[in-house]
C-alpha cells in the first residue's frame, strides 16, 4: 500500500514525515480568522491555490481513497477529492465534530469517530455511515520495553508515584509554568512523586534549567517518540484536552487533571474535557482559574487517594481502546476496495 500524506508546508508534520521517511507533500493552506469577514479574503485565496495544487497531486498519485482528519488543512484536500471523484473517508477525533467534518460529511462515503457520542451531532442520514473506531494511537498503544527497564533508562525510581505533564505536540507554556510553580510546593511538603515532563521544543531549555537548579528527579524532554513507554510508567497526568492525548490516556486508563487550551477552534478542547469529566475520568480546570496552589492541592489529593484514582482510571479505561489503529485501517482498506476506480 502506497500512502501519501498531505499537510502544511514547513510544518511540524512535514518534519515528522521526513524524519520517518514517509511520503509527504506540502500544500498551501491557511486558518480562517474567526467569523466571515474581509480578513478571510487571503484565506480563501490560499485555499483556492491549495485546491488546484492538491487536485494536481491527486491526479498524479491516483489514490484509491482520500482520508481527511478535519481541520483547515483538510479543506483543499477534501474539496479536491470531491471534484476529482475520489471516494472519501473522514475521521473525526473530537467529541464535537469540527466545521470541516460537518461541511464534508454529506460528501464522504464513510465517517469514523473516536467516541460514540459524536454520532449524536449528525442527522439521521449521516448517522447511517458513521462507525466508531476509536482514535488510532500507533506506538502509544503499547510499550515494547519492560516497565522497570524503562524506568532505569529514564533515570526514574521503581514503584514511585509518577506524574506525567504534557501539553500536546507543541507543548504548552502556561501549563509548564503552572507545574514548575506547583513543584516548589510539592518539594516543600515532601510529596513523594517523580515527574515526567514533556515541555514542547520552545520551553524545553528554560524548564530543564529550572529543574536542574532545584536538583529534582525528573525526566524531561521536548517530546517522546514512543509514548507507550511514558504511559506505562504514569499514575496521573496533567494535560491539555486534545482528542489524541485524551484517547491515549483512556487507552491506558490514566486518571487526569485536564486544562483545556482556551483558544482551540470552536473551544473543542473544552467539550472534550467536559465529556471526560462527566464520565468521572478526569478533573477539569479552566486555564484562567488554575493557580499553582490549586494544581498542587489537586495533585496532592489524588496522590494520597488511591481509591479515587482507581475509580478515575476505570472510568478512563471504559472510554478508550487500543485496537483503534487496526479497526480504522481495515475500514479504510475495505472502503478503498469496494470503491475501486
Amino acid at each position: 500500500i502506497n500512502v501519501l500524506i498531505l499537510g502544511r508546508k514547513r510544518s511540524w508534520e512535514e518534519k515528522y514525515c521526513l524524519n520517518n521517511k514517509l511520503l509527504f507533500k506540502g500544500i498551501p493552506t491557511r486558518k480562517r480568522a474567526g467569523k466571515l469577514s474581509l480578513q478571510n479574503l487571503p484565506v480563501m485565496l490560499k485555499l483556492g491555490v491549495g485546491f488546484f495544487e492538491t487536485l494536481k497531486i491527486l491526479r498524479e498519485f491516483s489514490p484509491e481513497i482520500v482520508v481527511g482528519t478535519g481541520g483547515y488543512v483538510s479543506v483543499p484536500v477534501m474539496t479536491a477529492g470531491f471534484f476529482g471523484r475520489y471516494p472519501m473517508l473522514i475521521h473525526e477525533q473530537n467529541i464535537v465534530p469540527g466545521l470541516t467534518t460537518r461541511v464534508f460529511a454529506p460528501l464522504a462515503k464513510e465517517i469514523t469517530v473516536t467516541f460514540e457520542k459524536t454520532a449524536g451531532y449528525f442527522s439521521k442520514r449521516i448517522k447511517k455511515k458513521i462507525f466508531v473506531t476509536g482514535c488510532p494511537l500507533g506506538k502509544a498503544a503499547k510499550s515494547d520495553r519492560d516497565k522497570r527497564l524503562t524506568q532505569e533508562a529514564f533515570g526514574l525510581e521503581d514503584n514511585k508515584f509518577t506524574l506525567l505533564v504534557m501539553g500536546g505536540s507543541q507543548g504548552a507554556r502556561r501549563l509548564n509554568q503552572l507545574v514548575l510553580a506547583a513543584q516548589k510546593i510539592w518539594q516543600k511538603i515532601h510529596l513523594p512523586i517523580q515527574i515526567i515532563h514533556l515541555t514542547g521544543e520552545k520551553d524545553y531549555p528554560a524548564v530543564r534549567d529550572a529543574y536542574i537548579a532545584r536538583g529534582i528527579n525528573v525526566f524531561i524532554s521536548p517530546f517522546h517518540a514512543n509514548m507507550g513507554e511514558i504511559y506505562n510508567m504514569s499514575h496521573l497526568a496533567v494535560a491539555r484536552a486534545g482528542a489524541v492525548s485524551l484517547a491515549e490516556l483512556a487507552a491506558w486508563g490514566i486518571p487526569a487533571i485536564i486544562v483545556p487550551y482556551p483558544y482551540a477552534a470552536g473551544r473543542h478542547q473544552d467539550l472534550n474535557a467536559q465529556f471526560f469529566a462527566r464520565k468521572g475520568a478526569a478533573k477539569v480546570f479552566r486555564e484562567e482559574d488554575l493557580t499553582p496552589q490549586i494544581l498542587s492541592r489537586e495533585v496532592s489529593l489524588l496522590v494520597n487517594d488511591k481509591e479515587r484514582r482507581q475509580e478515575m482510571a476505570e472510568a478512563s479505561r471504559s472510554l478508550g481502546r487500543k485496537d483503534a489503529t487496526e479497526i480504522l485501517s481495515r475500514r479504510i482498506i475495505r472502503l478503498a476496495k469496494s470503491s475501486r476506480r
